[in-house]
This record gives structure tokens, sequence and C-alpha cells, in this order.
């Protein structure tokens, strides 16, 4: 049996494999005791058992194959002088659908054995890409989505050697606020060096694609999280996040054109707009007060009774302690000016000026909060200091999402991205913002 015994047909994710060695000191006729034991490259990874290991000779055939059935198992064998090679194969390695909603995960290491016995720590590396993709602002004629990543790799041995190439196809589920979700599933890497994303959209009277391109292929061990929103307007950023891998890659895009849905107003074509809506600016420069400090507070804290929601430097942007909800955005017909002057009004300690974030102050604080465990620190720090905390979904279970770019998007701490705001839903959220200069004493 040759190295080539792990062939797996898959698309999208893939892995660093690691090479380690251990020798004895002189050459021996003796069969040597080598004991095998796994570990993950990182206390973050988890290795899911069973694991198999696989000890292949120098001629690249399998001589041993055993099965590690939990973290305190370990594999005792026997083995002549010689050179070898050990893979152990952990999680799905079914990927016949071209995902897996289990990852895989595989570890390479060289031994050679000589008149010493040896200790062998086999290290443990993903060997897939977690991905999941939402789908926002979906018409909800719709009565289907399904996403296609590629071109991903089709193949994969047991010692990280990857090749094919398919496109990779993953239907997605309407979630109950109405986006759609492939949920997490796992696939192998990108085998170009970008990677080309299409939505199929189904209505009962027929199926319209879309497609964007992303800038690079689909890298190992990163959990990638697509965000895109059906709109008139096609826009591509992306923005990184602390992960548990290696950097959460977060993704938003939009495609499509505008249509009606259940958050526009379905007896118009078209949303009422104002005829002045107010948009927010950034403040200029002189508009940043300094504040002299003995040490300058830290992120994701509440500082002189201000939440301190990102730190550049010896800059700070500050979100503030209240919340307002069931607010309007400014499309809103009615009520364009609703979220300006809630905020033309309030008043934080000794600071006034306080603005609706833009579009790229939501994604600084998304991104600097995309950490479940972070964001609950910093609710609980705000919580503390007698504010309102940093919502991902309302009592009603449903996404909270909040205004910004001047109350004509918004922002939401469950998909991490913005979307386009609606001219008749009264159900947003506000969070003022405050930009602030620090000087040591």
């Amino acid at each position: 049996m040759k190295k080539q015994l792990l062939l797996l047909i898959v698309s999208g994710a893939f892995v660093a494999c690691q090479q380690e060695s251990a020798e004895g000191t002189q050459q021996s006729t003796e069969p040597r005791k080598v004991n095998i034991s796994t570990r993950a490259a990182s206390d973050l990874y988890k290795i899911t058992y069973p694991v198999e290991i696989y000890v292949y000779n120098s001629a690249g055939t399998v001589v041993s194959h055993q099965t590690l059935n939990s973290e305190a198992d370990n594999i005792s064998l026997s083995l002549s002088p010689g050179a070898y090679s050990v893979a152990a194969i952990s999680g799905s390695t079914d990927f016949s659908s071209g995902y897996s909603t289990n990852p895989l995960m595989i570890g390479n290491t060289n031994i050679t054995v000589a008149n010493v016995d040896v200790l062998l720590d086999v290290t443990m590396n993903y060997a897939v890409s977690s991905l999941d993709v939402n789908v926002l602002d979906v018409p909800y004629t719709a009565t289907s989505v399904s996403v296609m990543v590629s071109p991903q790799y089709s193949a994969v041995t047991n010692f990280c050697e990857y090749s094919g190439a398919t496109p990779v196809s993953i239907p997605c589920t309407k979630k109950e606020d109405g986006t759609w979700s492939t949920g997490k599933v796992y696939v192998l890497p990108g085998a170009s060096d970008k990677t080309v994303i299409s939505f199929d959209l189904t209505y009962p009277e027929g199926v319209s694609n879309y497609q964007i391109t992303y800038s690079s292929p689909l890298m190992p061990a990163t959990p990638y999280h697509f965000a895109c929103s059906y709109s008139a307007k096609h826009s591509l950023s992306c923005s990184i996040s602390t992960g548990t891998w290696n950097s959460d890659v977060t993704q938003s895009f939009q495609f499509g054109q505008e249509t009606n849905s259940p958050e526009t107003n379905t007896e118009e074509k078209e949303p009422v707009k104002p005829d002045n809506p107010v948009i927010e600016e950034e403040p200029s420069k002189s508009d940043i007060p300094t504040i002299v400090v003995d040490a300058i507070p830290a992120q994701g804290t509440v500082w002189n009774g201000h939440a301190v929601a990102v730190v550049e430097g010896d800059k700070a942007l500050l979100v503030s302690m209240k919340d307002w909800a069931s607010m309007t955005s400014s499309l809103n017909a009615k009520t364009p000016n609703a979220a300006a002057d809630a905020l033309a009004s309030y008043k934080e300690s000794d600071l006034t000026g306080w603005s609706i974030p833009s579009e790229e102050q939501a994604t600084k604080i998304m991104n600097a909060y995309a950490d479940n465990a972070v964001l609950t620190a910093f609710n609980t720090a705000i919580k503390n200091g007698k504010g309102s905390a940093l919502l991902k979904t309302d009592t009603s279970k449903a996404n909270v999402r909040y205004l910004c770019e001047g109350g004509t998007r918004t922002f939401s701490f469950v998909t991490y991205t913005t979307t386009s705001a609606g001219a008749s839903v009264a159900t947003y959220h506000l969070r003022g913002v405050k930009e602030v200069k620090f000087k040591r004493q």
C-alpha cells in the first residue's frame, strides 16, 4: 500500500503539515520499541477521536495501522532499524458531497529507528478550512439559495499532498430572521490564486445566478466568514478578526439588484426617501478632543464612565453606554432625523458631540469583538458601569441591527457585516460613537 492511501474528493480548505524526526545515535539490528501518541498543534485545536495511525517504511508500504480511541491512548510498536514515516488522521474523511460538517486533521512525522527506544509525539494540524456563508436581504419570494466556491482541490493524501480541482456547491438554510446560511462546513484548499463564489437564488419563475471573485484562495486551517447582501450596488471589502485556528477572515460583499422584501415598503416599487436625508459625517481632526490621562485606557474597558470600544495608538473610539431601540433609518419618510436627533442631545459625563458610526467605524467595532468571549467581557464591563450591553439578538431572538453610515446602513454582531437599511422598518438599534485622543501627563 502506497502513501496515496487516503484519497478524498472535496473542495475548499487546507492545512500545513509539520515534519518532525526522532533518531537513535547508532545503527542496530535489533527491533526497538516505538511509542506513538498525538497532540494538537495548538491548545485551541480539538482532536476528534478515533485517530488512525499509519506507519510506512522507506519503500512507502504500510507496516502498521492502528487506532487511538482517546486522548489517554498511545501505540507501542516493535520496529526494525530503518527510516519510517508516520501519518495520523483524525475527523471526517468523507467529502463525497464536496464538503463535510466535521473537520479533518492530519499529522506527519519522519523517524529513524536505531539502537534506542523511541517516544514519538505526532503533531496534528487542520487539513481543512472552516467556511460559513450568510446571504442577507434575499427577496422573500426566493424558495432556495445555494452557494458555490471554485476551484477547490478535490483530493488529499495522508501526507498533505493536494491534487485535482472541482467546484463545490453548498445549500443554504433559511433562518428565522430571513437570512440564508450554509452553516459551518469544512472544505479542502483552493486550487487557484483566486476563489470564485457563485449564488443561485431560486424563484417560482426560475433561477437567478450571481458571481463575485474573492482575490485569494481558501487557506489552510483558516475560518472564513463570508457575508453577502442582495443589492443594486456592487462592493467588496475584507476584514480580519481573531480566531481559534489562524486569524478569521471575515468577507462582506453585495450583489444583484434591489427588490421588495418584508423589510421594505411592499406598497411601493422603491423606498420613499426624504428630500434631505441626514448623513452624519466623521468629525474633522479639530473636532476630536484631547484628554490628558495617566495611562491610555485599554480596549474593551469602561473608563471614566465611557465604553472604550477601539484603541489605536493614542486615539480611541468610544461607544455610548446608552442603547436606543425601535429606531428608524434616515431613509424613513416620516422620521428621517430620529437617530441624529437622539444623539444631538446626548451627553455622557463630560462628553457631547456623539455621532452615528460611519461604516468604517462600525467595521472596526465588529472586528474588535468578533470573538464571543471578548464581546462578553466588554459587555460585562459596560453593565458594571450601568450601561446597556452590545446586543447580538433581542428578546424575540431576532438579530439586532445597529444603524451606521448616517442611518442609511446597519451592522450586526451576528453576521459581522454591514447591510442597507430599510425605509419602513422601525426596529433598528442605535449606539453613538465619539473619537477622542489621549495625552499622557
